[in-house]
């Protein structure tokens, strides 16, 4: 056989692996996030049920957050959080992370880089409530 050949069978075969890696990681990240009916991530929704194990007294700390795979960006919707709630944001995959403070209360935008991995999010409220949630991109 010549090198030719082979060079070309070998990157049929690469791009072949590849293919299919890029199909096993979308089905991946599709079988570990709750999806939203407009495709996005949903990471936190403090309005559904409480953690097995803790009271079962509604809360009126309200924070839905969700990734927007068009913009790379988090959406939060907080309610009744305090004044400011600090976020951060970080790829436990890569170390890439982010450190930002937003309102308590209406929505914002947070930009991220969209790299593959598995993403961690977490609020401090004012008063030292945390809460956190996780996404993979």
């Amino acid at each position: 056989m010549s090198q030719k050949y082979l060079f070309h069978t070998a990157i049929i075969l690469l791009s072949a692996g590849l293919s299919i890696a890029t199909l096993e990681a979308y089905a991946f990240c599709k079988n570990n996030n709750t999806i939203n009916k407009d495709g996005d991530v949903i990471i936190i929704r403090t309005d559904e049920y409480p953690l097995p194990g803790t009271p079962r007294s509604v809360s009126l700390t309200r924070i839905d957050a969700y990734y927007d795979y068009d913009t790379s960006c988090v959406y939060v919707d907080l309610s009744k959080a305090g004044s400011s709630v600090d976020v951060s944001i970080s790829n436990t995959t890569t170390g890439e992370s982010y450190a930002l403070v937003i309102p308590g209360s209406g929505s914002s935008v947070l930009p991220i880089s969209g790299t593959s991995g598995y993403w961690t999010i977490t609020f401090t409220l004012e008063n030292g409530s945390v809460y956190y949630g996780y996404f993979v991109l």
